[in-house]
């Protein structure tokens, strides 16, 4: 899937989401997104983000995600990985316009966790009825959260148009780094693991957090 991004009027950026299966292990599935921006908006503030998660099936339960971001003067390399059998996440954050050694954190996870890009492909993958919810833990590199869904409404694409419309979520919401800081976006996001050509039912979807104790 591909998005362009504008701030005002003006193209600001391209952003893509791709998944695939991991050849080199049966089961297993990577997500890979990208996004870049573009024109006078990438003289002013430019970006050059990738983040690529691997997964599992069933369960979509995630093995970890590397980041690579490059935002203004911010260029930082973020591994967080996965131990189910230890149910722990270890955290490598490093800054690489400086020499200092990366930060390294651990934090407890469930046996079975989503990072922020496996947890878009699990939603996708659960049957959607209107008025359902449902919950799944999450974990950015800080303390595990509870993300709840809730499926507001459903629509249909229509069938004249030459790509998947996908829903909107609204009001998504995660916690991140330290767990102070809390990311606010308005996303969107197709129901169902499918094709982007595959003219299929969408849902509005509402989530929120829930602290894990």
């Amino acid at each position: 899937m591909s998005y362009t991004v504008h701030w005002r009027l003006l193209p600001a950026g391209i952003a893509e989401l791709v998944v695939s299966a991991d050849r080199s292990a049966p089961g297993r599935w990577k997500a890979t997104a990208k996004a870049h921006s573009v024109g006078y908006v990438s003289n002013i503030y430019r970006v050059e983000d990738e983040y690529q998660s691997q997964f599992r099936n069933p369960g979509f339960c995630s093995s970890g995600i590397h980041k690579q971001i490059q935002e203004g003067n911010r260029h930082r390399d973020v591994k967080l990985e996965f131990d189910p059998r230890r149910r722990l996440a270890r955290l490598e954050d490093r800054d690489m316009l400086d020499h200092t050694p990366p930060k390294i954190e651990q934090f407890a996870i469930p046996e079975c966790v989503q990072d922020i890009l496996s947890a878009v492909y699990y939603a996708r993958s659960l049957p959607m009825t209107v008025g359902q919810s449902f919950e799944f833990p999450l974990n950015d590199g800080a303390k595990t959260i509870q993300i709840h869904v809730e499926v507001q409404a459903s629509s249909r694409p229509s069938a004249s148009s030459p790509t998947f419309s996908p829903a909107t979520c609204s009001a998504a919401r995660a916690a991140c780094s330290s767990g102070l800081q809390r990311m606010r976006a308005e996303s969107r996001c197709s129901s169902g693991l499918r094709s982007a050509w595959e003219p299929s039912p969408q849902h509005s979807l509402k989530l929120g957090e829930r602290s894990r104790n």
